[in-house]
């Protein structure tokens, strides 16, 4: 399994924007994942967006990810943040 991740610096008063373009555009992964935060982290303005999407294989992710751009785009600008740098893992292990 590998899978794609996104760290977004976004505004407190837009996260609920956020959250309601991701859930609307989708990630199109084989499992997507928001984790938030409401509250702000070492000294910025603004809460921390985790975006995470989980594929069942390398080529899956690849075409994937290409695929998610626009939907990502929009999420992240939702909530006010600029476009990150997507990081890129291979799971080792998990929970069943």
């Amino acid at each position: 399994m590998y899978a794609r991740v996104t760290v977004v610096q976004g505004s407190l008063n837009k996260i609920e924007q956020g959250i309601d373009s991701f859930n609307s555009d989708g990630a199109g992964g084989q499992r997507c994942r928001w984790l938030q935060s409401r509250v702000p982290s070492c000294g910025s303005q603004g809460g921390q967006g985790i975006g995470i999407t989980l594929w069942e294989s390398e080529e899956a992710r690849r075409r994937g990810g290409e695929a998610v751009e626009a939907a990502r785009a929009a999420t992240i600008k939702a909530m006010g943040g600029s476009l990150p740098p997507v990081e890129e893992f291979e799971v080792v292990a998990s929970d069943p």
